[in-house]
């Protein structure tokens, strides 16, 4: 994922802190620290090569500095841009962006194209513009550090190498409407590999949230590799991205991020650093990032997704890769069982520990207690389940013709192996709108015999099922106005999974299987939970909740993590709204304390939490001062009396 020259990162020089160090061990080019670094410190800077907004925020935030915008100027042309003002629209227009993709834009509207179509017609197009103009942006001469990503053709799923050959073809066609010269000088398969190569190497352009903005691509920045106990986090000051340390970080130690989500299983982590960024913790190439903690189940077998030449060829290496997106693993289950009535399948081990390989965190995000019957509540085994990803087998079979057509062989050869990606593609892609359409696949492990807690297993496994339906619908239920309803969804689904369930719906005073107290999926729920009352407006629901999630998050996370941080800066903003001045002036320090490192001194989610510590301290102050006026007032009264 790295590009082929270090001295074509013209646009940042290259710091005295670190260095790029050649990957002669397998594991492709990294970041290595050169001096000592401190939580809260910038390690590197990198601006985007190119930047794209996501298709539902195109009115939303500016086309020329991706600021946020309340009442946007729409280009009166295309109709898709926007932008903060007069001035940033004919910045924009003079440095040749959008007046080149202007007439692309109007050659499909009102149809808006796939976030990854629109970011390599404006690749390509500012390339193009390059040769015939000084008057650039420095971004603009970087082209070519783009071209030099690795794209993993080869290893591709064929649904992936179908879909990009598809884009491509759709960014061509665009290119002819806006340059017919620039057309004639790159191909579909150029634009396909140019759209493989976003996908393995952008990065999701996030406000200060985390909520996305939009793609970009950062030469520089695909080079911090990913690691499940990252020492840095980035974040975004419109189209530049910034690593900052979250730790401690020693000389001649490899800084890295976390390309994922860092509260979930290592099964789920696996599944989607090989989904979107073909790479398994799992593989050879990843040894040194195997926690001491991580262990393999008894008959798991050796890890799957390694090279295609190590598992004898590219069609293994696919199948392996589906079985772990299936969530399909290798240890076979003692029994499986079809939920009649839920869409789901629920898959049995004899074991205490997850069927996969697996890390500490998961013992306690996967728990499973046996709760009720007038006594505390045990530990049990484990549960776990997923949405499948539908497979690709429909578009495997038009692979051969698809690829042709476009000009794209099924095998470029050559591909670096490279064991870095970035943050997904970005576009609004077939394999996402798929997911969530197949069953649901529940696993469950523990240590006694099936058919002896056959029942209560498999009532956890339904009102599991149906929680997972219920996440899949918030969203719908949200847009819909009707935050209230899912507010109370959320509440009965919760207390239905939760160990302080009662006897509700089995026999009273029976026990029954419940969700660990940090299980993965009770946190989620939590989430989608305070999400749905701030929606609804509930404050004193959305607080509450937050005070459940902070224990968990603080538990999940690492202590410097910008979703821990974001959590205390709602609970800070709801104290501050009910006016609870000293809880709100604790959680807005708590927050800042954690956000000051993540997100830098001078973001907007910082200089808020400053603004409710100076609220909160005056009205702290005013309520201390109205106390003594009435003891004093009172004294007077007694001394009277």
């Amino acid at each position: 994922m790295q590009p082929a020259c270090i001295n074509s990162l013209t646009n940042m020089q290259m710091a005295p802190m670190w260095h790029i160090q050649d990957g002669q061990d397998g594991r492709g080019r990294r970041v290595i620290a050169d001096k000592g670094l401190k939580a809260g410190d910038v390690v590197l800077e990198d601006d985007a090569a190119a930047w794209c907004l996501i298709s539902d925020r195109l009115s939303q935030f500016c086309d020329c500095c991706l600021a946020p915008i309340e009442r946007p100027l729409r280009c009166s042309a295309c109709k898709t841009a926007c932008y903060l003002d007069r001035e940033h629209q004919r910045r924009a227009w003079q440095a040749g962006a959008h007046r080149l993709e202007c007439a692309a834009l109007r050659s499909c509207a009102p149809h808006v194209p796939p976030t990854a179509v629109r970011l390599a017609l404006r690749c390509v197009l500012r390339d193009w513009h390059a040769s015939s103009t000084t008057a650039l942006p420095a971004s603009g001469h970087r082209y070519s550090e783009v071209l030099g990503l690795v794209h993993h053709w080869e290893e591709l799923q064929d649904a992936a190498k179908v879909e990009c050959a598809q884009m491509g073809a759709a960014a061509h066609s665009l290119l002819r409407a806006a340059a017919p010269d620039a057309a004639a000088a790159v191909s579909v398969r150029d634009l396909a590999l140019l759209i493989a190569r976003f996908g393995c190497n952008s990065h999701t352009i996030s406000d200060d949230e985390l909520q996305p903005v939009a793609v970009g691509i950062f030469p520089l920045g695909a080079m911090v590799n990913h690691s499940c106990h990252p020492n840095t986090v980035h974040a975004f000051r419109g189209g530049r991205i910034v690593f900052r340390a979250v730790r401690t970080i020693q000389p001649g130690e490899e800084v890295t991020t976390s390309y994922t989500e860092l509260a979930a299983t290592r099964w789920e982590r696996r599944a989607a650093l090989l989904e979107h960024h073909l790479f398994d913790i799992d593989g050879p190439g990843a040894a040194a990032e195997r926690s001491p903690h991580t262990a393999a189940p008894a008959a798991a077998g050796p890890a799957t997704g390694t090279s295609a030449t190590a598992v004898g060829g590219r069609q293994q290496q696919q199948a392996r890769v589906q079985a772990v997106l299936q969530c399909e693993p290798q240890q076979p289950p003692t029994a499986k069982v079809v939920l009649a009535g839920s869409a789901a399948h629920l898959s049995v081990y004899r074991c205490q520990q997850p069927p996969w390989r697996h890390d500490e965190r998961d013992s306690w995000l996967t728990a499973v207690v046996l709760a009720g019957a007038g006594a505390e509540s045990v530990s049990w085994g484990g549960m776990w389940g997923c949405r499948q990803t539908v497979s690709g087998a429909s578009a495997a079979s038009a692979e051969a013709a698809c690829l042709e057509s476009f000009g794209v062989e099924g095998r470029l050869g050559g591909a670096q192996h490279s064991t870095r990606a970035a943050h997904g593609l970005g576009a609004q892609s077939a394999r996402e709108s798929e997911r969530g359409s197949g069953m649901v696949a529940i696993h469950s492990w523990f240590p006694g015999c099936f058919e002896t807690h056959k029942a209560a297993v498999e009532q956890l496994a339904r009102r599991y099922t149906a929680a997972l339906q219920l996440q899949q619908g918030l969203d719908g239920l949200l847009a819909s106005g009707k935050a209230a309803a899912a507010v109370q969804q959320l509440r009965d689904t919760l207390q239905v999974l939760s160990p302080a369930v009662g006897a509700s719906g089995s026999a009273a005073g029976a026990a029954q299987l419940a969700l660990g107290p940090c299980h993965v999926l009770r946190m989620r729920l939590l989430a989608d939970l305070h999400r749905a009352a701030l929606a609804a407006e509930d404050w004193s629901t959305a607080l509450a909740t937050a005070r459940q999630l902070l224990p968990l998050h603080q538990q999940a996370y690492q202590e410097v993590w910008p979703q821990p941080g974001l959590l205390w800066a709602s609970v800070a903003k709801l104290e501050n709204l009910l006016e609870r001045p000293s809880p709100a002036l604790a959680a807005a320090q708590a927050a800042t304390r954690i956000l000051e490192c993540t997100h830098g001194s001078g973001s907007a989610v910082v200089r808020g939490m400053q603004r409710i510590e100076l609220e909160a301290s005056t009205q702290q102050q005013q309520q201390q001062q109205q106390q003594l006026r009435v003891e004093a007032d009172r004294g007077e009264d007694e001394g009277h009396n």
